[in-house]
This record gives C-alpha cells, sequence and structure tokens, in this order.
C-alpha cells in the first residue's frame, strides 16, 4: 500500500483528488479477488475514492459480491486468516461484512463483503455511477462532506451517520428520475 493511503481509526480528514486512488483500487479489487477465489462473483472499488476530481478520506472502499449461501466463516478465513484483513464484523444493512486493512495504525482499506444482487451491492454501485456521470450529485456530495468533516474531526462513525443521509436522499432522487424516465 501506499503512505499517501490512510487515517487513524476515528480520524475524519479529506484528502485533495488523487488520480492513483483509482490505480490503486482496481489493484487491491485483484488482491481480494485471488482471496475471494471461487466465493466472490465481483469485486469493485466504489466511494469517493473511486470517483476522478471528488475530495475523500484517504482510504480505499471496496465492496464485494457473493452469493446468499456463500458461510460467512469461509469469507472471514480467506480474507482475516490467510490474508491481509482484518474482520470487523457484520454491520448488517450498514455495510454487510466488513474488513479492515491496515499500514501501522492507518486504515488503508476498507472491505464490505455483501450478497450479489442485494440492495446494498445495487446503492453501492448505482452511487458510484450517479457521482461519475452527474456533476451536481459530485458537488451536492462533495459539500456535505466537506461540512461534516469540519463538524466531526474524530468521530467517524458521526460523520458516516450524518453522511448517510446525503446518500440516501442522492440515491432518492436517482430512483425517482429512473421511475419517472422508465414509465
Amino acid at each position: 500500500m501506499r503512505e499517501d493511503l490512510g487515517l487513524e481509526k476515528s480520524e475524519v480528514r479529506l484528502a485533495s483528488p488523487n488520480p492513483t486512488w483509482t490505480v490503486l483500487g482496481e489493484a487491491e479489487c485483484h488482491v481480494v479477488e485471488e482471496l475471494l477465489v471461487g466465493l466472490a462473483r465481483a469485486v469493485e472499488h466504489i466511494g469517493s475514492t473511486s470517483v476522478p476530481g471528488l475530495e475523500a478520506k484517504p482510504i480505499l472502499d471496496l465492496a464485494a459480491a457473493v452469493p446468499d449461501d456463500t458461510p460467512a466463516d469461509d469469507v472471514v478465513a480467506r480474507l482475516g486468516a490467510s490474508g491481509p484483513y482484518a474482520y470487523q464484523g457484520d454491520k448488517g444493512k450498514d455495510g454487510g461484512l466488513l474488513f479492515v486493512r491496515r499500514q501501522g495504525s492507518f486504515r488503508t482499506v476498507h472491505l464490505h463483503v455483501v450478497h450479489e444482487g442485494s440492495q446494498e451491492w445495487d446503492d453501492y454501485l448505482r452511487f458510484r455511477e450517479l457521482l461519475q456521470r452527474n456533476p451536481g450529485a459530485r458537488q451536492r456530495y462533495q459539500s456535505a462532506k466537506r461540512e461534516l468533516a469540519l463538524r466531526f474531526p474524530l468521530d467517524r462513525r458521526c460523520y458516516t451517520e450524518a453522511k448517510s443521509a446525503v446518500v440516501e436522499e442522492l440515491l432518492g432522487i436517482e430512483r425517482r428520475h429512473a421511475a419517472a424516465h422508465a414509465d
């Protein structure tokens, strides 16, 4: 991993957009694909570091989709016991099985393992695509993140909860827009 990635556990700090994030995200997807060969149907770089031009916490966010019948213990064994990821628990609808990769005390990668075809998987991909193609949504999200990072510089839980409301707002607008154009 690179030195320009990572934050302490509770730290919230946005970094200027870095074009290497997408390259590092792709490389890390390949690492996860190798670790989860035969289990993961897809691994994607998601989150702000996957959106060129967007400020982000310098932590790569990845999502892996596994079939519904995949035992969590198998995923944990592959990523944690024999891999570089520490299992942080089952976050359910708030992120699936969460794994963290560290470099020293810094978190450099968050990996969310969710069920293939789940709402969580669909939302991760839909939100990334929305931010990549819609400058208005990207600006709204950027502004909210800046404000929240100033309000919660040492409380990632509060930052994430508040940011989730903006994500839901933007996804809701996107769903209504898609429904209107489907008719």
